[in-house]
Parts: C-alpha cells; structure tokens; sequence
C-alpha cells in the first residue's frame, strides 16, 4: 500500500485519523482565510503563528498514524 492507500484506509476506519484530517483541514481553511488580510494585529499574527504550530502538530500526529499501519502491514 502507498500513502495515499494508507491514508484512504485510515480515513474510512480510524475515528481518531478522520477527526485529526478534519481539524487539520477547518485550521488550513482558517489560515487561508486571515493570510489575505493586508493589515493584522499583533494578536491576530499570534493567534495565525499558534494555529500554525497545532497544525503542524496535527500533521505530525497523522504521519505517525500512517507510519504505524505501514510498519503492521510489513510485519
């Protein structure tokens, strides 16, 4: 299986995978959103940096999923 298998597998049988796709995608939404704002306040430009980090967490987190099934899959 690729990753893209692995992810669609995960997507349709892991709870925990789907809610983490799904936050990863409103906080990309949400970034798209505030990133054509031209003029941002120091909090916004907080709030945008920390948003950021959780969704990097989140890919991470995802990542760790897929490597896991890969790993199950080959043994």
């Amino acid at each position: 299986m690729n990753e893209v298998e692995i992810k669609e597998y995960l997507r349709n049988n892991n709870d925990e995978f789907k809610r983490l796709e799904q936050k990863h995608r409103k906080y990309e939404e949400e970034l798209q959103k505030t990133s054509s704002h031209m003029f941002v306040s120091l909090e916004q430009q907080k709030a945008r940096k920390d948003m950021k980090k959780l969704k990097l967490r989140i890919k991470d987190k995802m990542q760790e999923m897929i490597a896991s099934y890969r790993d199950q899959l080959q043994n």
